[in-house]
């Protein structure tokens, strides 16, 4: 069965490294919590969804490395993770979270990132994708966040969209996507994070066909509009919230941008009529792509 990682975070710890790690009811068998620590061992509490807690008597400690495998399937649920440094002075530590479907008929959801090229010459801004999915269907409304991180110290966070704009070719696919533009030389890694707080993921179990609706056309000088746009068939799958954090492949960025990148396209344009006005809508782009807030607007008058 595949391996999925659920968790992969870290930090330098004074005192307490806290935090939750989401199982889903898609996962569970053969589920890991593996600690790395740089010293001196932490003292270890794992609470399960019902309050069940596990310490180091039910973990193995070889070569600075805690192990613990949740016994039978996981509980589904929120688990609660908490590391006390024993160490007179802080110490880094890193825990990666592993989990198997819960069953061999159960597809789980996964996600893969990846960036649209390997190296940049600085000329043109970078696009990171991150696909979601249970099985080959889409899983619509979850948060993704890429994570860039440079060997000469550079950090970035996107939060990557599937609103049709910008970066993203087509609303509700579930790949989600974001321009990086903002390129500085060195080389890069990728960690993905997905998280899903609602409970059931939304999947549509049609892919998008690729085509672009057009809302009409001209026939002698009149124009004509075809029918609405089909919504998004959506049919919501119970599963309990999830995490998923994936690593891409590195990147290279080759020399500094200095290029001021347009903002996007402006793909949402709607106009209502009142009376004797024509109101406008739309969804403003960024500064640099998908990336900032514009400054300033040019507004015609008639």
């Amino acid at each position: 069965m595949l391996l999925l990682q659920l968790e992969s975070t870290g930090k330098n710890v004074t005192d307490w490294f806290n935090g939750t790690v989401s199982v889903d009811r898609t996962v569970g068998n053969r589920t890991t919590f593996t600690l790395i620590y740089e010293r001196r061992a932490p003292t270890v509490y794992i609470k399960s969804p019902s309050g069940l807690v596990y310490d180091q008597r039910n973990a193995t400690d070889i070569d600075n490395t805690i192990t613990f495998t949740v016994p039978g399937t996981a509980e589904p649920g929120d688990w609660q993770y908490s590391f006390l440094n024993r160490d007179t002075s802080a110490q880094q530590m890193g825990l990666t979270v592993m989990s198997r479907a819960a069953h061999e008929d159960v597809h789980p959801v996964t996600v893969t990132a990846r960036m649209n090229q390997q190296t940049s010459d600085g000329t043109k801004p970078m696009l990171v994708l991150a696909e979601v999915r249970q099985k080959y269907n889409p899983v619509l409304e979850v948060s993704v966040w890429a994570y860039l991180e440079s060997d000469t110290g550079i950090s970035v966070e996107l939060k990557l969209l599937d609103n049709g704009a910008g970066a993203d070719a087509f609303k509700d696919d579930g790949i989600y996507s974001r321009y990086f533009t903002k390129l500085k030389l060195g080389k890069y890694s990728l960690k993905v994070r997905a998280k899903n707080q609602h409970g059931g993921v939304l999947s549509s179990p049609h892919r998008h066909s690729g085509a672009l609706y057009v809302p009409g056309y001209i026939v002698d000088g009149k124009v004509e509009l075809n029918p609405p746009k089909p919504p998004v068939n959506v049919q919501p799958v119970d599963v309990g919230s999830f995490t998923r954090t994936v690593t891409g492949e590195s990147f290279v960025v080759e020399r500094d941008s200095t290029l001021n990148f347009p903002p996007n396209k402006i793909t949402d344009l709607t106009a209502e009529i009142q009376e004797d006005t024509v109101l406008l809508s739309w969804t403003a782009p960024g500064e640099d792509y998908d990336y900032g807030t514009g400054e300033s607007c040019t507004c015609f008058h008639w």
